[in-house]
């Protein structure tokens, strides 16, 4: 009762697709039209690795709350390396002046270009030296710590001496003391730090008493930099570090971002040949990952198209039937990334190739529809009603088996669903109901196709008439005849 069934229902649906192929068509054509709107104006990419795990994980809880808590996670830093070219093979070695102040111009035209672009929030690359805190102090390494508290118990002799010539005799009487157990860098730097204090000494006395005197200036050490940048602790790298401005309206939301500071560093890096400046930070290696899955799987799927149609057609030994099957296929695929773009609303590294899976199991719902009509359409007179008997025939003999097929493939991806990885789920998902609408549009589309443009049998080439076969009988009957040695 059953297989009665199942064939009455094939038998009428094939009968159904043949005699009104035209307005199977048209309705195929609009589904694959909105599909296609709605995958190019909704369909994003989701670059997020995180977003590959279920959110219901409570490690993963505690990690998306520390994420959104703390600002900064998604931040870019731009790199520039110090080392000039010459000395790239030793990054301890000494540089000139001339090349650190080509260093520092670079960072502050890179910071402020990038500070007035419209896809970046904020970028900072240093500080004004002067406008540190006191207390920025207890942020300095313990041994630097420990050195500017001995500089301010030093200074107890300026705040203590009554008169400049009792403040130099202390000092000097320090210096003594400290002779046996100072090393020169520290005597050389001492001696610097003491001439400082003296010119700007005599420059109040010899001033004029209704001027102003800026002695912290005067006293300042010519040799460090107005500016503090943000450098790796061997001074070596610079830093700035950028805060980008989602766009959510292309494929990844920080694309635009990455983009604009690219075309940045390129324009501004030209003019300093010498050093070498990049990009880097998660978010930027995630959406390169993400422009390199689109980029490839779109290459990939190509081929695959290409190299199908052309085993088609040597097994075939038809143009027009591979052809139509191709067309078919695309359709279904066409209709899983409208369904995908409204169920799922994006892709990631690993979703991303199920066009390529699609494309190898969707194929050989058409590859068993056309061999069987292959077969049969001989058996059957060469007019329209000859072609839809041996479309019935066709339906009702594989049919059942493709559609089983299909039903237990699609039960593998759906399993997948039942998985705590997320990427692995919506792969799963979108594979399991794509085969469903590659089989529908094998089933509709291509018989269809085959009713409007391929009805006479003269394409068809009996497989006995053949020059050569690509599958021969020749070829298996030795693995029958022995099956314990084949097994």
């Amino acid at each position: 009762m059953h297989e009665q069934l199942r064939h009455r229902v094939l038998d009428r649906w094939s009968r159904f697709v043949c005699q009104h192929c035209r307005l199977v068509l048209a309705v195929a054509a609009l589904a694959v039209v909105a599909s296609i709107a709605v995958t190019a104006s909704k369909l994003q990419f989701q670059s997020d690795r995180n977003a590959l795990i279920s959110k219901d994980l409570d490690w993963n809880r505690h990690f998306e709350n520390w994420r959104t808590t703390f600002p900064g996670n998604d931040d870019f830093y731009v790199v520039i390396d110090s080392a000039a070219t010459p000395i790239a093979q030793d990054p301890q070695a000494p540089q000139s002046h001339q090349h650190l102040a080509q260093v520092h111009a670079l960072v502050e035209q890179l910071g402020k270009a990038l500070s007035a672009d419209r896809h970046i929030e904020l970028a900072v690359w240093g500080f004004d030296r002067a406008q540190f805190s006191p207390k920025t102090i207890r942020l300095l390494p313990m041994t630097e710590f420990d050195q500017r508290l001995g500089q301010i118990a030093q200074s107890r002799y300026l705040l203590a001496s009554p008169t400049p010539q009792q403040m130099l005799a202390s000092v000097m009487a320090t210096l003594q003391r400290r002779s046996d157990t100072l090393d020169e860098h520290q005597a050389a730097c001492d001696i610097g730090d003491l001439t400082r204090l003296i010119t700007a000494m005599g420059s109040v006395i010899q001033a004029d008493s209704a001027s102003t005197i800026d002695l912290e200036h005067l006293a300042q050490d010519d040799s460090e930099p107005a500016r503090a940048y943000l450098t790796s602790e061997n001074g070596r790298l610079y830093f700035i570090r950028v805060t980008p401005r989602h766009d959510q309206g292309g494929l990844t939301s920080l694309g635009p971002a990455i983009e604009a500071i690219r075309a940045i560093i390129n324009r501004v890096s030209a003019q300093y040949p010498s050093i070498d400046v990049g990009l880097t930070g998660i978010d930027v290696v995630e959406t390169d990952e993400t422009t390199a899955a689109t980029r490839d799987s779109a290459i990939a799927s190509l081929v695959a198209v290409v190299l199908i149609t052309l085993m088609l057609i040597g097994a075939f030994h038809s143009v027009r039937v591979p052809l139509l099957a191709m067309t078919a296929l695309l359709v279904g695929v066409a209709w899983t990334f409208g369904f995908l773009t409204l169920a799922v609303g994006h892709l990631q590294v690993l979703s991303v190739v199920f066009t390529v899976i699609l494309l190898g199991l969707g194929i050989a719902y058409g590859i068993h529809l056309a061999s069987r009509i292959e077969i049969v359409r001989h058996l059957y007179p060469d007019d329209e009603g000859g072609f839809i008997a041996a479309m019935q025939d066709s339906f009702q003999t594989v049919g059942p088996g493709v559609i089983t097929g299909t039903v237990t493939t699609a039960a593998a991806f759906f399993m997948t669903t039942l998985t705590d990885f997320k990427g692995v789920a919506e792969m799963g998902l979108i594979a399991a109901v794509g085969i469903f609408l590659c089989l529908l549009a094998m089933f509709s589309v291509f018989p269809a196709l085959l009713y409007w443009l391929a009805r006479e049998p003269k394409h068809l080439v009996p497989m006995a008439h053949r020059r050569f076969h690509l599958f021969d009988e020749a070829l298996i009957t030795p693995f029958v005849r022995r099956p314990w040695i084949t097994l």
